[in-house]
């Protein structure tokens, strides 16, 4: 036990014992002073010297009956991590998903009219979906229930009786990885983002941050979000044509990206900060951003309108087009290097980032898995169809598990950009579909 000096009213002083939590915190303070006071070198080591004690405390619980030693276990853990965040690492998951036993269930009734989109944060455990009833709702996946409305839907008062209904449809919406933001887009052509922490059972605007709108939002109606893997950049597309770029750390608006010449229909975006879209110009644009260009892919006459992508990794990414083809591209390939066709139009595609399973939507009662192969050599490349899986309506939105354990569906009687066609007897609900697996064990492989 320790003692201190204190000096007291009368001016006198007495030497007092420090109780045993007063000297805790006295240590903690002096170790978070040191932290403060540290280098920006000293902070790195520091840093890295935890990491590694927590990579060994992984390697010492986990039941790996291997007989290399821990060197070299936590080696090729690290050499995993770093492939992971470079895109470069594979997880051969199509081969050990057993689609006939696969089930369909129904998320409660929470959207009056057509969902439109649907986002899965990355934990996997919250989900977001948007209709064109304008609400937003969040989805608590591990107990599938309601967990809290972000937007209210449309109710016919007097305010808002000369603002008509599809003025307000939700038509994207994107979560941040870290599990803060969301941010929806529309036909009011506005780009709200929701703190979703703030989110509650009754609707309310706490939860709203920011609205960008005028110069910094787009002209016509929203049509696609997506968030940068791991960042709080998101890029958002457009009817006008046009692609915009925000960053949510300042809550500003950066640039604004231009080539296409007509709507947009999508945007995906990985790690290297190069988003790929797609428009109803029949072209895909890769959008490299550090050296302010882009590359064209057009894919020939007979690749037609896309309405959705995907990326694989660093360097594949997938596309859906209204002919009803499900196209593999290359990055440094102007045209498709592989192809499967559908029976009627792809409305919706999804692939895990960094595996070999890809799911499409269209209207014909069907959701299709696929296992897309890639490799070094082009000619190894393929788009093999597993198996499908019955969904009654438009699937507009995909989504899938960290594990590739289930997968969300935005399921609606009409296309979420238009009217033209209506399946009567769907379901507007969000479908959840177990994917059952052989084996649990994925392998993996490096794709250098």
């Amino acid at each position: 036990m320790s003692n201190r000096r204190r000096r007291r009213a009368g001016g006198d002083y007495r030497d007092e014992k420090i109780e045993s939590d007063d000297e805790d915190n006295f240590e903690i303070l002096v170790e978070e002073n040191e932290e403060e006071n540290e280098t920006i070198d000293a902070k790195r080591i520091r840093l890295a010297r935890e990491y590694l004690e927590r990579v060994e405390i992984d390697e010492e619980e986990s039941s790996c009956e291997d007989d290399s030693s821990s060197d070299d276990r936590i080696g090729r853990k690290l050499a995993k991590e770093r492939l992971m965040q470079e895109g470069g690492w594979n997880m051969d998951l199509a081969d050990k998903i057993d689609v006939s036993s696969a089930k369909l269930s129904y998320l409660s009734r929470k959207h009056d009219l057509s969902p439109t989109c649907i986002s899965l944060e990355k934990s996997g455990r919250w989900a977001y979906s948007g209709s064109k009833d304008h609400s937003v709702v969040m989805w608590d996946v591990e107990t599938q229930c309601f967990n809290g409305i972000v937007i209210p839907n449309w109710k016919k008062t007097d305010k808002n009786i000369h603002f008509p209904r599809n003025n307000g449809e939700v038509l994207a919406v994107a979560a941040s990885d870290d599990g803060r933001y969301l941010a929806t887009g529309g036909r009011d052509t506005l780009i709200k983002i929701f703190d979703v922490r703030q989110v509650g059972k009754n609707a309310s605007n706490k939860s709203l941050v920011k609205v960008f709108e005028g110069a910094q939002s787009h002209k016509r109606a929203v049509t696609s979000l997506a968030f940068r893997n791991n960042s709080l950049q998101f890029f958002s597309g457009g009817e006008d044509g046009c692609i915009r770029h925000y960053n949510l750390d300042l809550l500003s608006y950066i640039e604004t990206l231009y080539g296409h010449q007509s709507s947009i229909t999508g945007i995906s975006c990985d790690l290297n900060n190069v988003p790929i879209s797609t428009s109803r110009d029949r072209t895909i644009r890769s959008w490299k951003l550090d050296q302010e260009t882009h590359l064209i892919y057009r894919g020939g006459s007979s690749c037609s309108i896309a309405n959705c992508v995907s990326i694989i990794n660093k360097s594949y990414f997938l596309t859906g087009h209204d002919n009803g083809s499900l196209n593999l591209w290359g990055n440094n390939k102007k045209k498709p290097i592989a192809s499967a066709f559908e029976s009627t139009e792809v409305v919706s595609c999804n692939i895990l980032r960094g595996s070999d399973i890809a799911l499409t939507g269209s209207c014909d009662g069907f959701l299709r898995l696929f296992k897309i192969k890639t490799s070094k050599d082009m000619e190894e490349c393929g788009i093999d169809l597993l198996g499908s899986i019955p969904v009654k309506g438009y699937i507009n939105a995909i989504e899938i598990g960290p594990n590739a354990n289930f997968a969300l569906v935005a399921v609606g009687q009409e296309h979420r950009l238009g009217r033209w066609d209506r399946v009567p007897m769907a379901k507007n609900r969000i479908g959840v579909i177990s994917l059952n697996q052989i084996n649990d064990n994925a392998d993996a492989s490096c794709d250098d």
